[in-house]
């Protein structure tokens, strides 16, 4: 909070025509889904490129993504809201890329 009195004129400005766009309290939540995200490439990072010997793909890696689907992007996202893995994955690649895995269909 003591940095707020720290910002420069032009920072300043910027603050407060945010703040007539929305709340700060939006403001704060969309901060906080941006840390959360950052938590959960992290943790991913940390599974996938230090080879923890306890971590597996079905139970660890399928997990955060399942979980998080904005990895891919919004888009893909926005597509697969409450649907499991595979057929998350299955529809993505139909969508956006063409491709039916099951029947090798292009």
């Amino acid at each position: 909070m003591e940095s707020i009195t720290n910002l420069s004129k032009e920072e300043r400005e910027n603050l407060a025509r945010l703040l007539g766009k929305t709340t700060l309290n939006n403001i704060v939540k969309t901060i906080k889904m941006l840390d959360d995200r950052k938590e959960i490439i992290e943790d991913l990072k940390t599974i996938v490129f230090k080879g923890e010997q306890t971590a597996n793909e079905r139970d660890h890696i399928q997990k955060i993504m399942e979980e998080n689907f904005w990895i891919f992007g919004e888009q893909y996202h926005l597509v697969t809201a409450d649907k499991n893995f595979e057929k998350a994955l299955e529809e993505y690649e139909y969508c956006y890329m063409g491709r039916n895995l099951r029947k090798n269909i292009k």
